[in-house]
């Protein structure tokens, strides 16, 4: 069922919000996507867009329960000012408390994630996304209009982290 769940007549913007209940069996793992147009008029891209997720209902190896989804909000339309850096922050959360990182959507791995508005294509020159779901973007003209596509991962294993030790190398001693 889809349910709109803001308007702006100033923007001529509408966002909405859908939710299927379906009957899956055990051990599932799958990706749905939704996929349709009707993007405002965008300076790059085309107007047709795809959203997808990857459901994995196999028990986590952790705490043998099911992973609970990610949660990201971020308000739409933003407004950025032209010829201006903006950082654009992705509220993000898990209730698992699985550690979130960002990456921009991709059509490359069997599942279309984005549609004709997949990064880096779609955006301005040195748009970057930074695994803390920040996207930081110059609009260089005004009157632009871009759409962001990017994907919200958790990481299961909490321990990820490397030492790395510089160190110069004179003859058979380092230093």
């Amino acid at each position: 069922m889809t349910y709109c769940t803001d308007v702006s007549s100033l923007s001529g913007v509408a966002v909405g919000q859908r939710s299927d209940i379906v009957s899956l069996s055990k051990s599932s793992s799958f990706s749905p996507v939704y996929a349709s147009t009707a993007w405002s008029i965008l300076t790059l891209g085309e107007d047709s867009w795809s959203i997808s997720s990857h459901i994995n209902l196999v028990r986590r190896p952790d705490n043998g329960m099911f992973n609970n989804a990610s949660i990201a909000a971020v308000m739409s339309q933003i407004n950025i000012q032209q010829n201006h850096k903006t950082l654009i922050t992705v509220s993000v959360s898990d209730p698992d408390g699985d550690t979130i990182r960002c990456r921009w959507a991709n059509s490359s791995n069997g599942v279309d994630e984005c549609g004709s508005i997949c990064p880096p294509g779609s955006l301005p020159v040195n748009t970057a996304i930074y695994s803390n779901c920040t996207v930081e973007i110059i609009g260089a003209s005004a009157a632009s209009g871009y759409a962001i596509a990017l994907m919200i991962c958790y990481i299961l294993i909490k321990q990820n982290q490397i030492i790395i030790f510089v160190f110069t190398y004179l003859g058979r001693r380092f230093h």
